[in-house]
């Protein structure tokens, strides 16, 4: 073998320079190529992690017949959507449609005349629900439902009496806190009302929390309804008859009048 001269040696580094230089290309392109995939996984992330927003299930249906109540039916169609991921605020143009499906003759027909009668501009949430109200809800239903806030009274317990009152006070427009609270106190059970009453709560709530308070420490939340008929009825048929069995004399065998079976010893004795 020839022996390695001065000149190969001062080729050798260039050669391995050569390499290293090779090597740092191929891992700068394997970098690129890591950080093109991983950004393309985290676009593909981004879609799952937001909620595209979906049609709801199970909506209550609007039939428009009398009695039926319009506001519960927009506020369960609107809370549907916002589980969903649909924006309900008032400029939403998706929420009259999705209303639309959820409802039936003569309800629908009149949402077709709405649609087609409409601007599109105009068909928002907003005007949706005030269209609907001022169709389908009678011009005297602020004054019903006070007649029914009036009538309301606490039959079983304190949680029922509260959700039925709170159901219809809520519906009410510009009531003042004065008038929520009378009409609380009216339909309470008599001593219940005589104990929220000397509380005097400043807020509906307050009121309610003072109710269910007292029934809890007297009653432990359930009341039957019997239980204050006995207070009163006495109050309206007076003082309690004595017992008649207490006062009637308890019969003896020397209690009786003359000539009237007496026993044969003492007959025998009287004259004759």
């Amino acid at each position: 073998m020839a022996p390695t001269t001065r000149n190969q040696t001062r080729d050798d580094p260039p050669v391995e320079e050569g390499n290293q230089a090779e090597l740092e290309a191929q891992l700068a392109q394997l970098r690129a190529q890591i950080a093109t995939l991983q950004a393309t996984n985290q676009a593909a992330r981004a879609p799952s992690g937001e909620t595209k927003p979906r049609v709801p299930t199970g909506l209550p249906t609007l039939k428009g017949k009398r009695n039926e109540d319009v506001r519960q039916w927009l506020y369960q169609v609107e809370t549907l959507c916002r589980i969903h991921g649909h924006d309900a605020a008032d400029s939403n143009s998706t929420l009259p449609a999705i209303a639309g499906t959820a409802t039936e003759e003569p309800a629908s027909g009149w949402f077709l005349f709405w649609a087609s009668r409409t601007l599109p501009e105009q068909q928002t949430w907003n005007q949706f629900t005030i269209d609907a109200l001022s169709h389908f809800e009678a011009s005297n239903n602020q004054a019903v439902l006070r007649q029914k806030l009036r009538q309301l009274r606490q039959v079983g317990d304190i949680e029922k009496y509260n959700g039925k009152y709170s159901s219809l006070i809520f519906r009410v427009e510009n009531m003042s806190k004065v008038d929520q609270i009378s009409y609380y106190y009216d339909g309470l059970k008599h001593a219940t009302q005589a104990y929220v009453k000397l509380q005097n709560p400043t807020s509906l709530s307050e009121a309610m929390d003072q109710a269910v308070k007292y029934e809890m420490s007297h009653f432990g939340g359930e009341r039957r309804p019997g239980r204050e008929r006995p207070e009163r009825e006495q109050r309206f048929r007076g003082p309690p008859r004595p017992n008649l069995s207490q006062t009637k004399k308890s019969f003896h065998k020397h209690s009786y009048k003359p000539r009237h079976y007496a026993p044969a010893e003492q007959t025998k004795n009287e004259p004759v």
